[in-house]
C-alpha cells in the first residue's frame, strides 16, 4: 500500500475515535455504565437518577440501572428492584419505533439483551425463594414473578412445602386448610386421602356405634363410608338377635350389607324350623327354598353331569367331570354338594374349593378345612373368621366360638371379634353366657357381651366356682361353700348364704342348720322349716318328726297334717292315720281301705289304668283316674285292654272281660294276644281264632295257622293245607288254594301258587296283575303299600291305592327317591342298538325324562350299589 493512503487511513480513525469520544462524553447513561464497571455506585447511581427525573421513559437510563441493581458487587443489590427497571426497559423499547430502536441499537440495547436481562432476574428470584423455601417466598416469588418460566416450578414447590407444614401438624383441618388453598396442587390427592382418614378417624375415635352413625349422617360421600357402614351393621347387630338385624334393615334399607343380613335370619330361621319373615324373603332366598325343598338326582349329558331335582327339571346344569358314588345311589337332600370340583350351593354359586373341606356348624356357617387351618365361612360364600383355629360352635344362636390352643374366642355372627383374654370356656345357660376363666365362671347377658364389641367394659362382677342350670330361668350358683340362685335377669332369687339347695320340679329345697324349708312354691311354706322334705310326682312329703304332712303341688294346698305314715305305689298315695288307711287317687280324690284290704294295679301295655282290691278271693276293679268301681269277680285280672277290656285267668286258661264285667271271650284260651289294638289272636288246643273288639264277632279257634286280617271283615286263614280268605262270619270268599297270602289293600291280596304271586281281588276273585316272580318293598305303611314287581323278565311298580304306576315294562327299576318322595330311574336294555334307554317316572308315575346312553356312559351313571 502506498504511503500516502495509509496516512490518510490513519487520521480518519483518529477523527472517529475523537468524535465517539466526545459523544460519550455528552452521554451520561454510558459515564454510569462506566462507572458501574469502575464499581463507583453511588455516583452511577446519582447520575442515572438525574437522568430519570429528566426523563423517567428514558430506555438506557432504565435498563443501566437495572444493571445497577443486578450487580452482584453492588452494596445495594437489589433483584426486586432490578426487575422493576428492566420490566421498565422492556415496556419502553416496546413502545419505540424501528428507528429507535436502531438507534438504541447503538448503546446497545435489544429485545435479547432485555430478555437475557430479565430471565437473569427471574432465575435469580427463583432461586433466592428456593434458598428460604417457604410457602411465604413461593407466594411473593409467584407474586412479583409471575411471568418467569420458574412460576410453574415455583407452584409445584409452593404446594410441596405447605403440603409439609400440613403434615406436621397432621390434623384433618390443616389438611382442609391447604385444599382450600391449593385444589389443583399434585400433592392434592394425597392431602385429601389423609384429610377423609384424619377426619374419620378423629370423628369415630371412640369406636362406638353412636359415632360411626353419626359420621355416615354428616359425610355420607366420606370414601370412609362403606368403613362406617360395616362399623354400623356389626356393632348393630353384635347381640345376634333377630330383632336386631330387623333393626338395621329398617334403619338402613338400601345398605351394601342388606343381603348378608337377610341370608344370616334365612339360616337362623331355617335352622329354628320356624316361619321365615316375609321381609327378608328375596328372589333369590325364595329360589333356595324352592331348591330345598326337592330332592336331586344326577344325570349325564355330553359327558358331564349336572343334576335334576324330583320333577325332572334341570336345576345345576351339566358341568362336572365326575360325582362322589353317594350322589348317584339316591336321593340328594344336601344344601351343599360335595364335588370333586369344589363345594357349591344348590344355586350353582362355589363356595369353596377341592383343597378345602367342610362341616356344618348351624345357622348357615361352614367350618373350611385347608390344610391345617380351619376358618369360617357362610353359606351366602362371605368369608366370616380368616384367622386359624381348631373348632367352631354356636353359643345360644348369638355368638360364634372358636376354640385354639385350649383357649376360646367370642365373635358375633357378622364375625367380630369380642376383646376378651383368657377365656378357656363358654357355654349358654338359660338365657345367659357362662364364661370360663381358668377355675372360675363368669356369668353374662347376650346384652352385655354385645356391649364389648360397642366399646363397653367386659361385665366381670359375677364370678362363681360352679354354675348349674335348676329350672327354666334359674341358675345354681356357688363361692366357697355359699350358694344362691340367680334368674336369667341376674337377680338373686335365692341370696348367696351358707346353705345347700336341691333343685326339685317344684322349686328349690333349701336346707339351713339341720332344717329345711321349700323356696319358691307357696307362701305358706316359704317360711317355714322341717326335718326332712321330700316328694313324689305331684306330692310334698313334709315331715315334723314324727308326724309327716302331705302337700299337694298342684293345688298347692296342705292335703293330709300329722300322718303317722304315708307311701306311694304307682299314682297311688296311702296314707296311714290312727290305724286306719285311706288311698287317694288325686288330690281331690281319696278312699278309705276296709281293714285287711290290699290294693294291686292291673298290668297294660300303656300306662296303668285300673287297680283291683282283694277281699276274701273277690276282685274289685277301680278306674284308677276316677276311684270308680267298675265290677267285682272271681277271675285273675292279668292285663287291661285300653279302657274296655281285660283278659283274665282262671288257672291256666284265659278269657276276656268286657268294663262292665262281662264274658266276651270265655276261659278256655291257652293264649290271647292283642293285634292292631283291634283284634285278639286267640289259641286253643294249638288252633287259632279271632275275637273282633269292635264287632265283638268271634272265630272259634280252629285253624291251622294265625288268622291274617285283610280289611274290617277279611280274614285269610290256613285249614287243610293251603290259605284262603273268608268273613268274620266264617263264610269262605276264595278257594283254599294259596301258599302265602299277604295284605295289600281293602280288597286286593298277594296270593302265591305254583311259584308265583298275582295281585287278587278277593271281593271279585278277579285278578289283577299275575305272572308275578316277585316283589320288593318300597313303602309298607298302613296308608300305602308301594312295590317294585318283577313280571317275566321285566319290572314295574304297583301301589295299594293307586294301582300301576309303572307298567312292567322295563329291564330294571330303581327308586332314586325316598321311601315317601320316589324318583323311579328305568332302564329298557336295546342290545340290537348296544343302548340303554333310561326314562325316569315321578312319585305319580308321570313321566319326567328320557336320556338313551351308550354302555359305557350307562356304567358312569349307574349307582355302583345297583
Amino acid at each position: 500500500m502506498p504511503k500516502s493512503i495509509s496516512h490518510i487511513l490513519l487520521v480518519l480513525l483518529i477523527l472517529i475515535l475523537i468524535a465517539d469520544k466526545s459523544y460519550a462524553q455528552l452521554d451520561p447513561e454510558r459515564i454510569a455504565w462506566g462507572r458501574i464497571k469502575s464499581g463507583k455506585w453511588e455516583s452511577a447511581q446519582r447520575l442515572l437518577k438525574k437522568s430519570l427525573r429528566k426523563n423517567a421513559s428514558h430506555l438506557e437510563a432504565n435498563y443501566v440501572l437495572a444493571n445497577w441493581f443486578f450487580s452482584n458487587a453492588n452494596p445495594d443489590f437489589h433483584i426486586d428492584s432490578a426487575y422493576r427497571y428492566v420490566r421498565n426497559s422492556i415496556r419502553i423499547y416496546d413502545t419505540l419505533s424501528l428507528r429507535d430502536k436502531e438507534k438504541v441499537l447503538k448503546f446497545p440495547i435489544d429485545s435479547l439483551l432485555l430478555a437475557a436481562l430479565k430471565m437473569r432476574a427471574d432465575s435469580a428470584a427463583f432461586e433466592r425463594a428456593k434458598r428460604e423455601n417457604t410457602e411465604a417466598a413461593y407466594i411473593q416469588f409467584i407474586k412479583s414473578f409471575g411471568s418467569a418460566i420458574q412460576v410453574p416450578n415455583a407452584v409445584e414447590l409452593r404446594d410441596e412445602v405447605s403440603f409439609l407444614e400440613a403434615l406436621k401438624t397432621n390434623t384433618y383441618t390443616s389438611f382442609y386448610d391447604y385444599l382450600q388453598r391449593y385444589p389443583q396442587s399434585h400433592r392434592a390427592n394425597e392431602a385429601s386421602t389423609r384429610y377423609e382418614k384424619l377426619l374419620f378417624d378423629v370423628k369415630t375415635k371412640d369406636k362406638r356405634l353412636a359415632s360411626f352413625k353419626q359420621f355416615l349422617n354428616e359425610f355420607p360421600s366420606s370414601p370412609h363410608a362403606g368403613e362406617a357402614s360395616l362399623q354400623v351393621f356389626e356393632l348393630a347387630t353384635a347381640s345376634g338377635e333377630p330383632e336386631d338385624f330387623f333393626s338395621y334393615l329398617r334403619e338402613f334399607p338400601s345398605n351394601e350389607n342388606k343381603k348378608f343380613v337377610r341370608d344370616i335370619l334365612f339360616h337362623i330361621y331355617k335352622d329354628r324350623e320356624e316361619v321365615i319373615p316375609e321381609i327378608i324373603m328375596t328372589d333369590s332366598l325364595k329360589q333356595v327354598i324352592a331348591l330345598d325343598a326337592h330332592f336331586w338326582v344326577p344325570f349325564l349329558k355330553n359327558e358331564k353331569f349336572g343334576f335334576m331335582d324330583q320333577t325332572g327339571t334341570e336345576v345345576l346344569p351339566p358341568q362336572f367331570q365326575e360325582l362322589p358314588e353317594e350322589y348317584k345311589c339316591g336321593p340328594v337332600f344336601d344344601d351343599i354338594l360335595s364335588l370333586p370340583d369344589g363345594y357349591f350351593s344348590r344355586t350353582g354359586k362355589k363356595i369353596a374349593g377341592t383343597a378345602s373341606s367342610l362341616q356344618s356348624v348351624g345357622f348357615g356357617f361352614l367350618s373350611a378345612k385347608q390344610g391345617s387351618c380351619l376358618q369360617l365361612i357362610h353359606k351366602s360364600g362371605r368369608m366370616i373368621i380368616r384367622d386359624c383355629y381348631d373348632e367352631y360352635k354356636i353359643l345360644d344362636d348369638n355368638f360364634i366360638v372358636a376354640k385354639r390352643n385350649g383357649f376360646v374366642t367370642l365373635f358375633t355372627l357378622t364375625g367380630r371379634q369380642l376383646l376378651l383374654s383368657g377365656i378357656n370356656g363358654a357355654t349358654d345357660e338359660e338365657g345367659l353366657i357362662v364364661l370360663q376363666r381358668g377355675e372360675k365362671k363368669i356369668i353374662n347377658t347376650i346384652k352385655q357381651l354385645a356391649a364389648i364389641a360397642d366399646g363397653s367394659s367386659f361385665y366381670d362382677e359375677l364370678v362363681f366356682d360352679e354354675v348349674l342350670v335348676v329350672d327354666k330361668n334359674l341358675l345354681k350358683v356357688r363361692n366357697s361353700g355359699m350358694e344362691g340362685i340367680l334368674d336369667s335377669d341376674l337377680n338373686y332369687v335365692v341370696p348367696l348364704a351358707a346353705h345347700t339347695l336341691t333343685k326339685t320340679p317344684f322349686g328349690m329345697i333349701e336346707k339351713q342348720h339341720g332344717r329345711s324349708s321349700v323356696r319358691g312354691l307357696s307362701v305358706e311354706l316359704d317360711e317355714k322349716t322341717w326335718d326332712k322334705v321330700s316328694y313324689h310326682k305331684n306330692w310334698l312329703l313334709l315331715y315334723d318328726i314324727p308326724h309327716v304332712h302331705l302337700f299337694d303341688i298342684a293345688s298347692k294346698r296342705m292335703v293330709e297334717t300329722n300322718a303317722d305314715s304315708i307311701w306311694f305305689d304307682r299314682s297311688l298315695t296311702f296314707v296311714e292315720q290312727a290305724g286306719s288307711q285311706k288311698v287317694y287317687l288325686s288330690a281331690t280324690h281319696s278312699m278309705v281301705l276296709q281293714p285287711g284290704s290290699k290294693i294291686k294295679f292291673i298290668a297294660s301295655r300303656d300306662s296303668v289304668q285300673f287297680f283291683f282290691t282283694e277281699n276274701k278271693n273277690k276282685f274289685s276293679v277301680f278306674d284308677l283316674d276316677g276311684g270308680k268301681q267298675l265290677f267285682a269277680t272271681e277271675f285273675e285280672l292279668n292285663e287291661s285292654l285300653g279302657t274296655d277290656y281285660f283278659i283274665v285267668s282262671k288257672g291256666v286258661k284265659k278269657g276276656v272281660l268286657a268294663r262292665n264285667g262281662k264274658l266276651v271271650v270265655p276261659i278256655e284260651m291257652d293264649a290271647i294276644i292283642l293285634t292292631d289294638n283291634r283284634y285278639l289272636s286267640l289259641l286253643k288246643d294249638k288252633k287259632f281264632g279271632l275275637y273282633d273288639l269292635d264287632s265283638r264277632k268271634i272265630i272259634k279257634p280252629m285253624y291251622e295257622r294265625n288268622l291274617i286280617l285283610l280289611d274290617k271283615s277279611h280274614v285269610a286263614v290256613y285249614k287243610e293245607g293251603a290259605y284262603g280268605v273268608m268273613d268274620l262270619d266264617a263264610k269262605p270268599v276264595t278257594e283254599f288254594e294259596f301258599s302265602e297270602v299277604q295284605p295289600w289293600s281293602d280288597s286286593i291280596i298277594w296270593a302265591k301258587k305254583n311259584f308265583q304271586w298275582v295281585l287278587l281281588n278277593y271281593r271279585n276273585r278277579k285278578i289283577v296283575v299275575d305272572q308275578i316272580q316277585g316283589f320288593t318293598w318300597i313303602k309298607n305303611t298302613p296308608e300305602e303299600k308301594i312295590a317294585r314287581i318283577h313280571r317275566e323278565d321285566y319290572y314295574g311298580i304297583v301301589s295299594s291305592s293307586r294301582g300301576v304306576l309303572v307298567p312292567t315294562n322295563f329291564t330294571e327299576i330303581i327308586n332314586l327317591g325316598s321311601a315317601d318322595v320316589q324318583l323311579y330311574f328305568t332302564e329298557k336294555h336295546v342290545e340290537e342298538a348296544g343302548i340303554f334307554v333310561v326314562v325316569y317316572f315321578d312319585k305319580d308315575g308321570k313321566f319326567v325324562r328320557r336320556q338313551s346312553y351308550e354302555e359305557d356312559e350307562y356304567e358312569q351313571i349307574l349307582c355302583g350299589d345297583h
